[in-house]
């Protein structure tokens, strides 16, 4: 009991300190942005790094590092540190989630900040620059948003409303779903996790990988707000972990969770074949299914050419389950 409350005490003091940061670092986002915009280009993929992010990246090591040097640190614009996997406690962070909506000048991008105990989320906070609104939770004390409660309880009429990632519906992702939900585009997945908590959508969906950072500040506002989060799989997620990459996220209330993971399981079904059906050529794995070409990451990391074909060496977590190997590419997706 004792340690409980000593607990609760800890993450009051962390909570406070989180604060402060992100809002220091939300400061630093808008600034940024009132002067000018420079990007530049990473992991020769499309993933837009600005001076935002590294700015604000290094505001919140400043002082969550300093404050909590025991702690170990996952951030998508660090470094990898392998010393987080000595540390029972880690912060997980994206210090601008939604860098193509910063560059679009579009106010749906968000400071995420979470911190993991031994794999599991105990602290999330989540804001937006732009409209100045906090999200916050600590475990077992329901999430607030500007400091008044709120709760994952948007009223379903029917269909499910699921805000997903506009670069999703552009490139016809989602075509499959369009007949069994409502979709809307929205922004960061973490904005978009912490309107779900926040009563805004029945629910938000990512058949794509998510990377931890994503999803970490968000999953516990909505969990806390009395919403479900799980992967594509129904799995809940785990955090800290060697692979930062996670099968995708299906997050809803109470309400409209089941609706929506029937949709994904009865589109997924017979999408991902077993490995006796994956014919090999010219020494790789060509999976030869069209439907295969929504599932492959349209952002290679790195990205080869072989034989004159590009090879996808980070794909989805499901195929690389089927197929057994790391190293997969699709005709259709280089056709595309």
């Amino acid at each position: 009991m004792f340690e409980t409350f000593a607990g609760r005490l800890m993450f009051e003091h962390e909570l406070r300190v989180v604060k402060h940061a992100v809002h220091e670092a939300g400061e630093a986002i808008t600034s940024i942005a009132d002067r000018y915009y420079q990007t530049a280009m990473k992991q020769a993929g499309r993933t837009i790094v600005t001076k935002a992010d590294i700015e604000a990246d290094r505001i919140l090591q400043n002082h969550l590092r300093g404050e909590f040097p025991e702690y170990g640190w996952l951030s998508e614009e660090t470094k990898e540190d392998d010393r987080r996997f000595l540390s029972n406690r880690v912060w997980i962070v994206d210090a601008l989630d939604g860098t193509r909506e910063f560059v679009m000048k579009v106010p749906e991008f968000a400071v995420s900040v979470a911190l993991a105990e031994q794999g599991e989320i105990v602290l999330g906070i989540i804001l937006n620059p732009c409209t100045g609104d906090l999200f916050e939770a600590v475990q077992g004390k329901g999430t607030r948003l500007n400091g008044q409660p709120v709760h994952c309880n948007h009223r379903l009429h029917g269909v499910p409303e699921v805000e997903v990632s506009r670069s999703d519906l552009e490139k016809g992702r989602l075509r499959e779903y369009e007949n069994c939900l409502e979709l809307r585009p929205r922004g960061s997945i973490a904005y978009k996790l912490a309107r779900l908590a926040a009563g805004k959508a029945d629910g938000t969906l990512s058949i794509t990988p998510k990377n931890e950072w994503d999803i970490a500040g968000g999953l516990i506002l909505v969990a806390e707000a009395g919403g479900r989060v799980t992967d594509l799989a129904g799995k809940r997620h785990r955090f800290n972990q060697a692979r930062t990459l996670v099968n995708g996220v299906i997050a809803a209330s109470s309400a409209a969770y089941d609706a929506i993971r029937r949709a994904v399981d009865e589109r997924n079904m017979g999408t991902v074949p077993e490995p006796a059906e994956v014919k090999r050529n010219e020494g790789e794995l060509v999976c030869g299914m069209h439907r295969w070409s929504y599932w492959f990451r349209r952002e290679p990391v790195p990205q080869i050419r072989q034989h004159g074909r590009i090879v996808f060496s980070s794909c989805h977590p499901i195929i690389l389950m089927a197929v057994g190997l790391g190293n997969v590419f699709c005709e259709v997706c280089m056709a595309t």
